[in-house]
């Protein structure tokens, strides 16, 4: 189902946030989260209960609109239960350029196929949404959002292991300044750190 593309002003009353939530390892990279992703602790938990009692609506980019529509639906598990109630139940914006029949259940094309990044978020930012928008695994949107200045916060858990290759958050990102909102070093030497971005 798609929308009606909409010239968006920054001046207009914003209730929501737009959030990056993602998993890093030490070097920089969100991708394959399963080469550094080696421990889980209880602070890491918590922090992740936090963050899920403040999203309203998720945005995706198509492959992991696939990759999530495939798994989390039908998920048996006990581990992450919450996390797949909490992404099974709200709203999910997916930002494609191409036609998609969409399944899972209260997933929705964010404006027209193809139609540019900026116009389709200010479709979501006019919703009505009051809690976050979080955007979470889909890291190729989540720079693409960085480097145009779509996004109000940067949540990482930044683990204590180096990759050396993949997708870095900030590839090809150039002057966004952060101010940093929060830090914490969890049991098992991991960083759950907040940013806030600031307009250059």
């Amino acid at each position: 189902m798609g929308g009606t593309v909409l010239t968006h002003s920054w001046e207009e009353p914003e209730l929501s946030k737009i959030v990056i939530s993602l998993f890093s390892s030490a070097d920089g990279v969100v991708e394959a989260p399963d080469k550094f992703m080696r421990n889980w602790d209880d602070d890491m938990a918590a922090d992740l209960q936090d963050q899920m009692s403040t999203w309203e609506a998720c945005l995706l980019g198509r492959g992991q609109y696939n990759d999530w529509g495939a798994y989390w639906p039908t998920y048996q598990g006990e581990g992450d239960a919450a996390f797949a109630r909490k992404i099974n139940s709200m709203p999910k914006y997916v930002i494609t350029s191409t036609p998609l029949d969409l399944e899972w259940d209260r997933a929705e094309v964010l404006g027209e196929p193809g139609a540019p990044l900026a116009d389709r978020i200010g479709l979501l930012r006019s919703a009505g949404i009051e809690g976050d928008i979080m955007v979470g695994g889909s890291m190729k949107l989540a720079t693409s959002m960085l480097a145009e200045g779509l996004v109000d916060e940067v949540r990482l858990l930044i683990t204590p292991y180096v990759v050396g290759t993949g997708h870095r958050l900030f590839d090809g990102v150039t002057g966004q300044a952060l101010e940093l909102i929060s830090a914490k070093t969890t049991p098992t030497g991991a960083l759950l750190v907040r940013y806030r971005t600031v307009a250059g």
